[in-house]
């Protein structure tokens, strides 16, 4: 059972920071939003100020040091990359966080007697949970950060400022219907294919047939 005091502190720090891409080698000024925390003990109540005073400190260097990790996380505006070096280091980081504390929650449900499936799946909920809250400080970095506006803007310029375009008369080329040929086309050319005349389809009556002057008259 502790007897003494706890002290903690906050400190949330917004600053201008030099911004240098290890790829492209763009270099700009960035605001940079972070938060540190720190605490302090004073043992049986005795000298609370010092504890005071060191919670504060340390919040100070947590700010100072999540400010410089929040830097290094950060995506390059031009050529959009990161630095692979910070984000691997990162990701190892909360990995072995995330395992030391769930090997000390399995030591703990076993030494408690707990079944062994309990006690595994415990410490595995527990590691994953570490390991998730610490990466999303990770995946979240772009909403710390704010980069200044680009140099080129992306605006409508009035219409003052646009050129004025040179109708084709001024400038000395005769104006063509879309519509149209070009005047220098060649004309289109009919093409007739003669055809051989066909053959009647009229059939020659037989030899013993008696010849027809003019209609005959039915009995």
């Amino acid at each position: 059972m502790y007897v003494g005091a706890k002290y903690s502190a906050r400190r949330d720090a917004r600053q201008e920071m030099d911004f240098h891409c290890p790829y492209c080698k763009h270099a700009c000024r960035v605001w940079v939003a972070a938060r540190g925390r720190g605490a302090g003990t004073a043992p049986f109540f005795l000298d609370g100020d010092s504890a005071a005073a060191r919670a504060s400190e340390r919040a100070e260097v947590d700010v100072r040091d999540n400010l410089l990790e929040t830097l290094s996380l950060a995506t390059c505006p031009k050529c959009w990359r990161r630095s692979a070096s910070a984000h691997a280091w990162n990701i190892v980081k909360s990995a072995v966080a995330a395992v030391a504390l769930a090997a000390c929650g399995f030591v703990s449900g076993w030494a408690a007697d707990l079944p062994m499936a309990l006690a595994v799946g415990g410490a595995a909920t527990l590691g994953l949970g570490v390991f998730t809250a610490l990466q999303h400080k990770r995946l979240t970095v772009e909403r710390r950060l704010a980069f200044p506006p680009s140099d080129r803007p992306r605006v409508s310029l009035p219409a003052a400022a646009l050129p004025t375009p040179v109708p084709a008369a001024a400038r000395g080329v005769a104006e063509r219907d879309p519509f149209r040929s070009p005047p220098g086309a060649k004309p289109i050319e009919a093409i007739q294919v003669a055809r051989p005349a066909a053959a009647s389809p009229v059939v020659a009556p037989p030899a013993d047939a008696e010849p027809v002057d003019g209609p005959k008259l039915l009995k």
